[in-house]
């Protein structure tokens, strides 16, 4: 059930609920202090997560939605084409992408490195270590976070478009759908 706004997000609601997915939301939605608690016990009790592009960006105020997402936004140093390293090629999100990947985006880099509480499974191709997408278990809910698809033209891309649909197939528990052929 598609829900319009984050108000939306009542307990019957969530209860009817098979994911729920911040689309590159940013700041601090009106969910109150309730409704942000409720979806995070929501999330912990077996909800699904997931999380793209400045959904890392919301709540900055609120440790523990930053806790719960494995990172929060610190800033977008580099926009343009860059290279996406799938550093994991068997995890279900990623199961079916090329090795990397070229996609014109905004990369984001994070106050902290995700890796201490979540699998990483793409990151940028620099020297340094600049996750982009990962996956995490919050008690007993999945979480899946892309920072990819700030400009319209990144929801083209097929990669991108694999990533996150094998990203929510995780997240809900759901077989990922087979990789397209040639």
């Amino acid at each position: 059930m598609p829900v319009a706004s984050s108000r939306s997000l009542t307990a019957t609601a969530l209860r009817g609920a098979r994911a729920v997915v911040f689309l590159s939301t940013t700041g601090e939605l009106r969910m109150g202090d309730a409704g942000l608690r409720r979806l995070l016990r929501w999330i912990a009790g077996g909800g699904a997560f997931v999380g793209l592009h400045a959904a890392s960006n919301t709540f900055a105020e609120e440790p523990a939605f930053a806790r719960m997402l494995g990172a929060q936004f610190q800033a977008h140093p580099f926009a343009g084409r860059g290279r996406v390293v799938v550093s994991d090629r068997t995890h279900p999100a990623t199961r079916g992408l090329p090795s990397s990947f070229a996609v014109r985006d905004e990369f984001y880099v994070f106050t902290t490195n995700p890796r201490r509480r979540a699998h990483v499974l793409a990151r940028r191709a620099t020297t340094r270590d600049e996750p982009l997408a990962w996956s995490r278990i919050e008690g007993r809910g999945r979480v899946f976070y892309s920072a990819l698809g700030h400009p319209q033209p990144a929801w083209r891309n097929p990669d991108v478009l694999r990533l996150v649909e094998g990203g929510l197939h995780w997240a809900i528990g759901a077989p990922a759908a087979a990789a397209p052929t040639a």
